[in-house]
């Protein structure tokens, strides 16, 4: 607070996405925008505008979402400042608390459901499961997406540019 009432800017970088931040930015009183999904945006968390976004391409996404489901994982895709979610299950109930961010269920494939570059696609499983499938997935996307694990049971798979240190 003292930074910032000497003209700092005090700036939130996570991988989540905007509205996953607003109630911290809010709490904390940030005054520049927050980069969210990994470096992938720069967003005012409290009007919406934003500054700078790199979504994953659309096919890509797509590549991305289907090969994680051929091997039976569960994804969310960001798109539309929210997230779609292939059914309600124990892991969407997870990330929603965990985010305080209500998911748009599809009932069907996310990779069917895409309607646009997403801003990231999130596998969502076990820390074993996502041991066993973490390198295939850089190796299978090298060069074209970023792939990396945020916590021990998710993988978030964003635009090749993105870095939160940009």
């Amino acid at each position: 607070q003292a930074a910032m009432e000497k003209g700092a800017k005090f700036v939130l970088s996570s991988g989540r996405m905007p509205a996953a931040l607003k109630a911290f930015a809010g709490e904390i009183g940030v005054n520049a925008p927050c980069v969210c999904f990994n470096g992938g945006a720069a967003v005012d968390v409290f009007t919406d505008e934003v500054f700078y976004q790199t979504p994953v391409p659309i096919e890509l996404a797509k590549d991305i979402a289907e090969t994680a489901e051929s091997m039976g994982l569960y994804i969310h895709a960001f798109i539309n400042g929210g997230y779609i979610a292939p059914e309600y299950n124990e892991k969407t109930a997870q990330y929603e608390r965990l985010t305080t961010v209500k998911a748009t269920v599809v009932n069907g494939k996310v990779s069917e459901n895409l309607t646009e570059a997403p801003m990231k696609v999130l596998i969502l499983d076990t820390p074993e499961g996502v041991e066993k499938v973490l390198s295939g997935l850089q190796e299978k996307f090298k060069g074209r997406a970023a792939i990396m694990r945020s916590q021990k049971h998710l993988i978030e798979c964003v635009d090749k540019n993105t870095s939160k240190a940009g």
